[in-house]
């Protein structure tokens, strides 16, 4: 399933990053997963997901790194944000999904293929997250922003923080008002539930 999940994030960030630039498989296999992102969330009358939407042409690792060229894609959150990191990274090196070790323990873990730059922030709460929000967008030493934030977090907060995780969930929402505000057209965001 986190495999699955890796390679549908895969696919919404090239999407995502490349509008019009979108070339995996044939024109009418494009349309088809261009339309099962966009969709990805809705649920049929019986409750099925996509009931239409399979993977008919498997994304090759040449493929990803193409589309990905020279983009700089962070992740910050927890732990199963670092699987999904992981797992994406898998994909993109043509790894079996089965034998990606996880990375316990690791605050960053950064990632350099073909021109572009993979990083994981481990973020573990709401508060983490909001801290670093606050100070704007990881920079690289050039001054250049992420082509893409991915963030994830709250099961910390639901485990251990519980008595205060709506009020680190306002905090964080506000801070991400205003990170949209300021870097509005600079640095794309996309939330993980």
């Amino acid at each position: 399933a986190m495999f699955t999940l890796s390679r549908l994030i895969l696919y919404f960030v090239i999407v995502l990053l490349n509008n019009d630039n979108f070339v995996i498989g044939s024109l009418p296999e494009q349309s088809i997963i261009k339309k099962c992102i966009e969709n990805a969330l809705i649920i049929d009358s019986n409750g099925y997901k996509n009931n239409n939407c399979e993977y008919i042409t498997d994304i090759t690792s040449s493929e990803a790194i193409r589309q990905l060229r020279d983009k700089w894609i962070v992740f910050m959150g927890e732990s199963t944000l670092r699987q999904l990191f992981l797992q994406f990274l898998g994909i993109i090196k043509s790894e079996s999904y089965d034998r990606i070790p996880d990375q316990k323990g690791e605050q960053k873990i950064e990632e350099r293929l073909a021109g572009s730059r993979f990083t994981f922030y481990y973020l573990e709460y709401f508060d983490n997250l909001t801290i670093s929000l606050k100070d704007g967008p990881p920079k690289l030493y050039d001054g250049r922003y992420p082509d893409l934030l991915v963030l994830n977090d709250g099961l910390h907060d639901l485990l251990y923080n519980y008595e205060n995780i709506d009020k680190s969930w306002n905090e964080l929402s506000n801070v991400i008002i205003q990170f949209k505000q300021k870097y509005n057209n600079k640095v794309p965001m996309m939330w993980i539930p």
